[in-house]
């Protein structure tokens, strides 16, 4: 059984993937490789869809006719995609909540990758423990103020 760590969501968040993938897809057409590789470039490979993610996603979004396969240059045996006109009009529809979260993926791939990855571990590791032990009103005292400790080391870096 894998732990609740392993387990933990990685990447945009609900729905993120989708808004990224027709970013990508607004500016060319592309295989998906191709938009594996520029996402991961994207989060300065903090995050990079595999391809058991990507490509059932791919296949939703040319089910509900906002994508569809192009003919693809060269190698005949790779999938191109290309948003269609109902594509076009939901990437207007969201572009304000993609420039927002691509703009949260840039602020974050200003750190250091190992700072990032340390800040996610103890945030699900903190909520994985919390889950499983309830505090009382005075360990939630000494919660908080190991918490506040702990931010103020932080910031005297």
């Amino acid at each position: 059984m894998q732990s609740r760590k392993t387990q933990r969501q990685r990447g945009f968040g609900h729905g993120g993937l989708r808004l990224v993938v027709l970013h990508f897809l607004s500016q060319q057409p592309r295989h998906g490789y191709e938009l594996i590789k520029v996402i991961g470039e994207l989060t300065k490979d903090l995050y990079r869809p595999s391809p058991g993610v990507l490509y059932p996603l791919l296949a939703e979004l040319e089910q509900k006719q906002l994508i569809k396969q192009c003919p693809a240059e060269g190698d005949g045996r790779k999938q191109c995609y290309q948003l269609t006109a109902a594509g076009r009009q939901r990437y207007q529809e969201e572009e304000l909540q993609i420039e927002q979260l691509l703009q949260h993926v840039l602020r974050w791939t200003k750190y250091p990758k190992l700072v990032v990855q340390a800040i996610e571990d103890f945030r699900y590791e903190l909520h994985d423990h919390l889950s499983q032990h309830a505090l009382d009103d005075e360990q939630a005292q000494k919660f908080v103020l190991i918490l506040k400790q702990t931010l103020e080391q932080v910031k005297q870096l």
